[in-house]
């Protein structure tokens, strides 16, 4: 038997696949259901220790992160646009429970949607709001106004 096949064949080859991709950030972290992107958990905690008022930058990166489902189908009206989403098929499975660990308690629930404030300026509001569908992250969008 070669020392190829040995190593490969005795597990070891594969010890050392799995330990590589866990330093260098390919294997995911953590353990069980509660893992999330690295990216998305170091984000969350500028996002938390930030002021509400002051995190429209770590909001929009946020907004990247978050999951996201396709779109199905999407149909103008006179007064808007009607968005249909794909909820079978997420980015990534974030549930509600997740989010609100993330990201802390939201700053208001509407339609069981959470909202997070990210900018208070004079006479401008912005928002994250992440849309939960049966208890998972749909989506994640900025919304404001004057």
């Amino acid at each position: 038997m070669t020392e190829w096949n040995r190593l490969f064949c005795n597990g070891t080859w594969w010890a050392a696949l799995l330990a590589s991709c866990g330093a260098w950030g390919c294997a995911p972290r953590g353990g069980g259901a509660d893992r999330v992107p690295v990216e998305l958990a170091q984000a969350a905690e500028v996002f938390r220790a930030v002021a509400p008022a002051c995190r429209c930058e770590v909001g929009e990166r946020m907004a990247g992160l978050l999951p996201h489902c396709p779109v199905r189908q999407q149909a103008a009206l006179g007064t808007g646009h009607i968005t249909v989403l794909d909820y079978e098929h997420p980015s990534y499975v974030l549930t509600e429970g997740q989010v609100v660990r993330l990201l802390g308690k939201p700053d208001a629930q509407i339609d069981g949607n959470y909202i997070y404030v990210i900018c208070r300026e004079s006479k401008y509001s912005g928002y994250l709001e992440v849309e939960i569908h049966e208890g998972r992250v749909a989506m994640a969008l900025l919304t404001g106004g004057f």
